[in-house]
């Protein structure tokens, strides 16, 4: 964010898109650092933010001028082949989008999925999720640490590791012996549902 804020200071973008947080490291960056970018139409992707408990750093607020933040309903309910998501931001830019959508856009499996994974029950259900996924991620990097790979600090459900450590023989097994036929320290921080 330090090299984007110094590249940006010297001029105002038309148009900044930034991952928050973002894919593959998993950072999450600071809304107000967000906010503050010199940007005429700021988009923000939130589609992982929906696992990271209490979205502390969404930018979707009650007025959003010049902004607008995409969500995904695709990775905490894995949906991915329905490919649902939606656009929350400044009125006269989702009318700008709203003009170029085709009609019929959203088949009726997606709008069933969509109306199921933002009932309350969903939301709630949601909210204990990205919780699991949070401790799930912090001990898979921990794992990770100690199989000897540089891990990326970062919030979301993934962990970006460095592996360049491991040569064309070495393999995580190896480095987790008390793996035996599943590699716990490198098992996937998802939570399951």
């Amino acid at each position: 964010m330090a090299t984007c804020e110094a590249r940006s200071a010297k001029r105002t973008f038309l148009i900044a898109v930034v991952g928050n947080p973002t894919n593959p490291t998993g950072v999450l960056h600071l809304a107000a650092d967000l906010a503050a970018l010199p940007a005429g139409i700021l988009v923000v992707d939130e589609a992982f933010m929906d696992a990271i408990p209490g979205e502390t750093e969404t930018l979707i607020a009650p007025t959003m001028p010049g902004r607008l933040v995409l969500r995904s309903l695709t990775k905490t309910w894995g949906l991915a082949g329905l490919r649902v998501g939606y656009v929350i931001g400044d009125p006269a830019l989702i009318a700008l989008l709203a003009a170029q959508q085709p009609p019929w856009s959203v088949s009726t499996p997606a709008i069933r999925a969509s109306v199921a994974c933002t009932s309350p029950r969903a939301s709630a259900e949601a909210s204990r999720l990205a919780e699991e996924a949070a401790r799930a991620r912090a001990d898979l990097a921990a794992r990770l640490t100690d199989a000897g790979l540089a891990v990326v600090h970062g919030h979301a459900p993934f962990v970006l590791a460095d592996a360049s450590a491991l040569s064309p023989i070495d393999s995580l097994r190896a480095k987790c012996p008390s793996a035996s036929g599943s590699l716990p320290c490198c098992a996937s921080s998802t939570p399951s549902r």
